[in-house]
């Protein structure tokens, strides 16, 4: 079945579909400025999560080795007072 569409008074890109009263944009440059936003946003979304990412990573390490330098301070702490 064939879609028909009539354009909105006023509006060059404007369409409207007559059986369920669809408005439909046709100007193909809008889209593609869209679209190119719209990726662009992506991006920019996957990059701040990889830094996210990559922060809570750096904090992990920093953890990390605050808890060996706190226990290699214990075992140096035991070989000095003799409790080896």
């Amino acid at each position: 079945m064939l879609v028909k569409v009539k354009p909105v008074n006023g509006e060059k890109n404007l369409l409207k579909n007559t059986r369920n009263k669809a408005v439909l944009n046709n100007d193909e440059k809008a889209y593609k400025e869209y679209i190119s936003k719209r990726n662009l946003m992506n991006k920019q979304e996957s990059i701040e999560n990889k830094v996210e990412r990559l922060e809570l990573d750096i904090n992990n390490i920093k953890s990390d080795l605050n808890n060996i330098s706190q226990m290699l301070q214990l075992l140096v702490d035991r070989n000095i007072n003799g409790n080896a």
